[in-house]
């Protein structure tokens, strides 16, 4: 059995003050590192794989307990077990797709 969620975000409702509600303390890190809009565009990500996530959860969850790490290919890496994400940006939107393999 699995789960799919799926959430998509326009960047430009993205303000920074959703940073320290959302991210976990290694992924504000990374967030403080970035310049302006590329920095509302990992926002944007983060909020729509984080939504993803949790549609396909049985439980809440809080999202700083989410936390989305990457690869050395620069994949996303989701630290729920059994769950595979993608984030993607086109021009004004951010969206991601989360899948929870039930074994």
């Amino acid at each position: 059995m699995m789960r799919i969620g799926c959430d998509i975000v326009q960047i430009q409702r993205i303000r920074s003050s959703l940073a320290h509600k959302i991210l976990s303390e290694n992924e504000q890190r990374i967030y403080q590192t970035l310049k302006e809009q590329r920095a509302i565009e990992f926002l944007a990500g983060h909020f729509a794989a984080k939504e993803a996530v949790f549609k396909t959860l049985d439980k809440p969850v809080d999202f700083k307990d989410i936390e989305i790490t990457y690869d050395q290919m620069g994949r996303p890496i989701c630290n729920i077990e059994n769950v595979q994400i993608s984030i993607s940006h086109e021009k004004e939107y951010a969206m991601a797709v989360a899948l929870r393999v039930f074994l």
